[in-house]
């Protein structure tokens, strides 16, 4: 089989696989700022271990494996808060608790208001109305 067959090949074998399996996963480009908050605020909800839902004993590595936009906004939000991002971050936590490694993929919402103001971070279940688990993709208690 010639080098170019095999190629065209392997590369639709793959685009196959992503498209079958939903494994290729587009990560949009998260704002900075939105990072850099997202970051901060789960640096510091993973590492205290008085935190009963959420706190580490250690933390080995908090990461983000990919983030999108939240879509279907109520129109109660977006008509009176003007301009609005949401963006939803999933991330890898990696740590222990009470000696056992333990890993988890939590999501987390970035909301910014205007384009001057500070950004707003949560984690996807902490939030009580169902809006922004429907913008993510989610369903409650998964």
């Amino acid at each position: 089989m010639p080098k170019r067959s095999f190629l065209s090949l392997l590369v639709m074998s793959v685009v196959g696989i992503c498209l079958l399996t939903g494994g290729c996963d587009r990560s949009e480009a998260l704002p900075s700022a939105a990072r850099e908050a997202v970051e901060q605020s789960a640096q510091a909800v993973y590492t205290d271990s008085y935190n009963p839902d959420f706190g580490f004993d250690q933390v080995m590595e908090i990461r983000f494996s990919r983030a999108w936009r939240g879509e279907n906004l109520p129109e109660g939000i977006t008509g009176s808060w003007g301009d609005i991002q949401v963006w939803c971050v999933e991330l890898s936590v990696k740590g222990q608790r009470q000696g056992v490694e333990n890993s988890e993929n939590p999501i987390w919402i970035a909301i910014q208001e205007g384009s001057s103001k500070e950004w707003v971070v949560q984690s996807l279940v902490k939030f009580s109305a169902i809006w922004p688990y429907e913008s993510c993709g989610q369903y409650p208690g998964k």
